[in-house]
């Protein structure tokens, strides 16, 4: 018994050191890295609605992906919107997105009162956005 687990032990290893140096020789070097990094960045600046769905994992209805796609291509973006139909979600989402997408951005939220726009952070970003549907952005907060 202790013979047959020696030939496995043995086994195993070949195999692990086999794909170690496989995998050690195929490591991209830091120019490759960092070309991935940028057509990775370049390519969720252009589509802020698959960032939202991918990296923070929050479920866009087809209306709020498009949204936040204009926001993300357009310098100036304007929704005429009727009751109900997720405005503030979308502003703290683009919020965020922009935040995240390009380092040292400044996303100020302006509203008629600032008891309101203290709402729209705490309940709408923080409460709901950060701590219920982003598993990312809540592993980012803590």
């Amino acid at each position: 018994m202790k013979s047959q687990l020696g030939g496995l032990r043995r086994k195993f290893l070949s195999n692990h050191l086999m794909t170690t140096n496989l995998y050690s020789s195929n490591k991209k070097s830091n120019a490759e890295k960092e070309e991935n990094v940028i057509q990775w960045c370049t390519f969720f600046r252009r589509n802020w609605h698959i960032y939202a769905e991918f990296i923070l994992g929050i479920k866009l209805r087809p209306f709020q992906q498009i949204m936040i796609y204009f926001m993300g291509i357009s310098d100036i973006f304007f929704a005429i919107c009727c009751r109900g139909l997720s405005k503030s979600f979308i502003a703290g989402l683009g919020g965020i997105i922009a935040m995240n997408l390009y380092p040292y951005s400044e996303v100020v939220i302006t509203s008629s009162t600032i008891p309101q726009a203290n709402k729209l952070v705490e309940k709408k970003i923080r409460d709901e956005l950060i701590k219920k549907l982003s598993p990312y952005l809540l592993y980012m907060y803590e």
